[in-house]
């Protein structure tokens, strides 16, 4: 299934009972807004990530891509969190354990 949030990309690559799996693109220049998800706990998997600025609830951190790529960050539903890309684009696998059927990271996108 093909998902989209404004202009991140993504793709479920793989549902079984309440777990999922989406890649992600998300284009330079962009600012995925503070938001936070009710219905699933997640792990972010980097694939491809220069200079991104990662925040959650109150942590702020750069990733550089030699320190950070494979690297998995978790995030707990309601952790509110963003991602700020750089001139470089950020691509990135959701690992997501969900509460009740899984749709998509991108449904269940709730804005702060």
């Amino acid at each position: 299934m093909l998902n989209r949030y404004e202009r991140a990309r993504g793709i479920t690559l793989l549902k079984s009972g309440t777990f999922q799996l989406e890649i992600w693109f998300v284009p330079s220049g962009y600012r995925i807004p503070d938001h936070y998800h009710a219905d699933f706990d997640s792990k972010l998997l980097l694939l491809f990530a220069h200079n991104i600025l990662f925040r959650r609830n109150k942590e702020t951190l750069l990733i550089k891509w030699w320190k950070h790529i494979g690297k998995v960050f978790a995030i707990k539903a309601m952790d509110i969190h963003n991602f700020e890309a750089s001139s470089y684009p950020l691509i990135f696998v959701n690992i997501e354990i969900w509460n009740k059927q899984p749709t998509s990271a991108s449904l269940d996108f709730k804005k702060v």
